[in-house]
């Protein structure tokens, strides 16, 4: 056989797939992509800091509330941290434990359940910087996204190989909830990712045809997440401004390849199937709901880890490597002091 039927699972979406710096086209200007993330309306995506050891992204869907990956504060081994630190331009603010929220659900449904998001309510509101609207319509598929973040960065060719730092957007194609995916000129049987809670999409390459799903056509400023974009968000423009669409949460790539290649693909957490909990969250409807602390003093993570390394043994019983995709080393993107 010409290359083994396996994939590497990019868990976000830190070492999770996406917080985005993300992978470019290889014949494009990295300035393009630079350039798109400096628009105005993508302004409410921000840097966020998970400890001292990753970092992701997230995005202000309110002046008190910020909308992130579940996987970016607790994984198998608990809390992914005791204090997040979210940050766009100078504005800063460190989140304790205790302020940190995410639907019970995520500790027990896995990744493609389409549960993995969190919020995160700031100690302060932030001023001067408009919140980014949510999108409320089902009809994602089709629709043409813009994801952003810090994280690290290369192009399709290569891979995410160049380091993070730098704020970076680019363009895709939502291709589905959930798709059968498989990438050409590897020797595997389909396999199933997303579900009616998710979106997905692929990084189509302008030569010859890494399509794993949908149009295998690349758009102009195609892109794909890469490691420190988990949590970052997929905007969709609305009206006269963009909305917030989709959450990164994980990706899969062919194994053996650097991470973000062409014929990655992309599923991200479904805003639309998550707004229930998010209104009821930051209306203060589920105070003091599931926080991280309570799930903590509770003894959940034990359950929650149990079944974390039981999908990862299935995984990899079946050919397949998990990963997170959350940026390390967390990169300054400023040095602005917190609030």
């Amino acid at each position: 056989m010409r290359l083994q039927t396996f994939f590497v699972v990019c868990l976000t979406l830190c070492h999770p797939l996406f917080c985005d710096g993300g992978t470019i086209r290889h014949d494009r200007d990295d300035s393009l992509y630079t350039g798109l993330a400096a628009q105005p309306q993508f302004r409410a995506s921000g840097f966020l800091r998970i400890g001292t050891a990753g970092f992701g992204s997230g995005t202000l869907i309110d002046p008190q509330w910020v909308l992130t990956a579940a996987h970016c504060v607790i994984d198998e081994n608990g809390p992914t941290a005791t204090t997040w630190r979210f940050e766009i331009g100078g504005e800063v603010a460190d989140i304790p434990i205790e302020n940190v929220y995410f639907p019970s659900a995520w500790i027990t449904s896995g990744f493609d359940a389409g549960y993995d998001v969190a919020l995160l309510r700031l100690p302060r509101p932030f001023r001067g910087v408009r919140p980014a609207a949510l999108y409320t319509d089902r009809d994602e598929v089709g629709k043409v996204i813009t994801a952003l973040g810090y994280g690290t960065t290369g192009n399709g060719q290569t891979g995410n190989l160049l380091p993070s730092g730098t704020r970076r957007a680019g363009q895709n194609t939502i291709d589905a909830t959930a798709a059968f995916i498989s990438i050409p000129g590897y020797v595997m049987a389909p396999l199933a990712v997303g579900s009616d809670r998710t979106i997905v999409y692929d990084f189509d390459s302008p030569q010859g045809s890494t399509s794993t799903t949908g149009s295998a056509k690349p758009l102009n400023l195609e892109y794909s997440g890469a490691p420190g974009d988990s949590g970052g968000g997929a905007f969709v423009m609305a009206g006269s401004g963009s909305r917030i669409l989709g959450v990164v949460s994980r990706g899969y790539s062919p194994n053996g390849r650097a991470q973000s290649v062409y014929g990655t693909t992309a599923v991200y957490t479904r805003v639309s199937s998550n707004l229930d909990w998010i209104r009821s969250v930051t209306a203060g409807r589920q105070m003091p709901m599931p926080t991280l602390l309570a799930q903590v003093q509770q003894g959940t993570l034990m359950r929650a880890a149990a079944v974390s390394k039981q999908r990862a043994e299935m995984a990899a019983a079946n050919g397949y490597r998990v990963f997170r995709f959350i940026g390390e080393g967390a990169p300054e993107p400023s040095a602005k002091k917190p609030r």
